[in-house]
């Protein structure tokens, strides 16, 4: 998914994306999130998880719904 992601933001520089994803996919420096920003240090990235997880280990994600 994220070489789908970094691909499409290499030929659309000018568009912003949107990712849904598990928090499996996306938490502790793994994952999609960690992928595009391998391929492209300028993005910018946030992390945003809905969990019912009371409290997600610091640097998990970015911000808890």
């Amino acid at each position: 998914m994220a070489q789908q992601a970094v691909r499409y933001l290499e030929k659309h520089p000018q568009h912003q994306m949107v990712v849904l994803a598990g928090v499996g996919h996306i938490s502790n420096d793994a994952g999609i999130p960690a992928d595009v920003a391998r391929h492209m240090p300028q993005a910018k990235l946030l992390t945003l998880a809905s969990s019912d997880i009371p409290a997600l280990p610091s640097g998990t994600v970015d911000q808890v719904l």
